[in-house]
């Protein structure tokens, strides 16, 4: 527990010191908008690890590499993408993929704005 809430400490010191630059490399995504279960299923999570190792694939080698049909690739990229977590672009006729995303954010609790 305590190497969790180091882990979080320390991003939340680099979003404090360079603020601009985290709107790109993060996504919070609050429990009550996804279900967690729902948005990160083994296969999703396989398409991102298989994305950041090889840094941007097509769409068929995503689909090769992790032995799946295109049509559910493309599937889960659309979602993924939907939340901001990889980003697809179209080069000529084929879709490349990149993860978008360095640090998820899943708060557990509902976040509420507080007034200063």
């Amino acid at each position: 527990m305590e190497k969790k809430f180091e882990t979080t400490k320390a991003f939340f010191e680099e979003v404090w010191k360079d603020p601009k630059a985290f709107p790109d490399k993060a996504v919070i995504l609050p429990i009550e908008k996804v279900k967690i279960t729902e948005v990160f299923t083994k296969k999703r999570i396989e398409i991102i690890k298989v994305i950041r190792k090889h840094q941007e694939l097509s769409v068929t080698e995503i689909a090769k590499i992790t032995h799946r049909k295109l049509t559910a690739v493309i599937r889960d990229l659309k979602i993924l993408a939907e939340l901001g977590i990889v980003q697809t672009e179209k080069q000529g006729r084929v879709v490349r993929a990149t993860v978008n995303a360095k640090v998820l954010i899943l708060p557990l609790v509902e976040l509420k704005p507080i007034t200063i």
